[in-house]
């Protein structure tokens, strides 16, 4: 089960747009709230079933041969899985340690996590939180691992003239007076943590209902081909018939809490390790593990043919770009939210959403994250709508 959050029921709106506390800005945006979050969805931290665990360093090389699982249609790869970090890295040239405890590997950079690995090399995580000045309305403060803490521009500007943006900081939330038709029509598809799937503008406005829940949590969503899945918390991927709850086909899977429909027509699933799956047949094969210390927490997603993981790792919520091809893994940095449990690709744009229903976009390639809009919804997973 994940964490505990606070319910905001199947039709939230959105907050007030005039009133003491609002700040209206003007011009494009950026945000990055620098916080630890919620964590990774908490069935996943055992991962005892599948021979979890590893260090907490992030950058090394780990084999992909795990323990066998419960599931006997899942196929491990045989291939050494290298497991790497954008955080830097440092090692003696004689093949000798270059650290020996934490204290040999400080970089003089306040906001990285300087640590001595079991390998004797030298990890040094950038750690947003570090720099976070817990001012929303003035956007975030991300760690460089190279340059330390810099200032991120403010919140809730969705850049369009035809939109009036307002930021509160007492509520921390962004509300908007637009004209008719006057956003993008891009609408995502939310599980929430009821299990219901709602309809959500990441650009503002209402959120609309698609289907009440059934009992069933569903920890993300995908769609394929027209073909609406969903992985429930009970460790199944279901099929559904669209726009609705109701499930047509189901099969088992290892612990994951991650879905995302891949361009090869399959899907794809990560918890402590990473998965493809094949919707018409249920098997799934083992493709590699997550970088040591970090866990899905909560979505995949595919961008100009790159695979990205939303991940929980020592440092709080982060971006993983993982190859299929090879099972290598590369921590990107920060995602900015701290709790990112959805994502979801639209006209190359990659959209992402908090635990608390913070909508934004993520940058892949500058690793800038621009906060559009807030909800009251309990995201539990995410897809685009056709």
């Amino acid at each position: 089960m994940r964490a505990t959050f606070q319910s905001a029921g199947a039709s939230p709106t959105l907050a007030r747009v005039s009133g003491p506390g609002w700040i209206r800005r003007a011009g494009p945006c950026f945000l990055a709230v620098a916080a630890a979050g919620c964590g990774a969805r908490t069935e996943l931290l055992g991962g005892d079933a599948l021979g979890g665990g590893g260090s907490s360093s992030v950058a090394a090389t780990v084999s992909s041969t795990a323990a066998s699982t419960a599931e006997s249609s899942v196929v491990s790869s045989s291939a050494s899985t290298t497991v790497s970090s954008s955080a830097s890295a440092s090692s003696s040239s004689s093949g000798a340690p270059a650290c020996r405890s934490d204290a040999d590997c400080n970089d003089g950079i306040d906001c990285t996590s300087d640590t001595c690995d079991t390998l004797g090399v030298c990890r040094h995580d950038a750690c947003d939180a570090e720099c976070d000045d817990g001012i929303f309305c003035n956007g975030v403060e991300r760690c460089d691992a190279h340059v330390g803490c810099a200032m991120g521009p403010p919140a809730c500007e969705l850049g369009l003239p035809c939109s009036v943006d307002f930021c509160t900081e007492a509520g921390k939330s962004c509300a908007h007076m637009q004209s008719l038709g006057c956003a993008p029509t891009v609408r995502l598809l939310v599980a929430d943590q009821s299990g219901t799937l709602l309809s959500v503008s990441p650009y503002g406005g209402p959120v609309a209902l698609i289907a009440a829940s059934t009992g069933a949590i569903h920890d993300d969503v995908a769609i394929l081909g027209g073909r609406w899945f969903a992985v429930e918390s009970t460790q199944a991927l279901v099929e559904l018939v669209p726009g609705t709850n109701q499930i047509k086909a189901s099969f088992p899977l290892p612990p994951v809490n991650s879905l995302g429909a891949g361009p090869d027509g399959q899907l794809y699933a990560a918890g402590q390790f990473v998965y493809r799956l094949d919707p018409n047949r249920g098997s799934v094969s083992q493709l590699g593990a997550m970088p040591p210390g970090y866990t899905s927490s909560g979505d995949v997603a595919f961008l100009g043919g790159k695979m990205f993981v939303s991940a929980d790792g020592p440092c709080g919520g982060a971006l993983v770009q993982f190859d299929p091809a090879t099972g290598s893994a590369v921590v990107l940095g920060g995602d900015g939210l701290g709790c990112v449990y959805g994502l979801a690709v639209s006209g190359g744009v990659m959209f992402i959403l908090d635990c608390h229903g913070t909508i934004g976009t993520f940058d892949p390639g500058t690793g800038v994250v621009r906060v559009l809009s807030t909800t009251t919804v309990s995201v539990y997973g995410a897809e685009a709508l056709p």
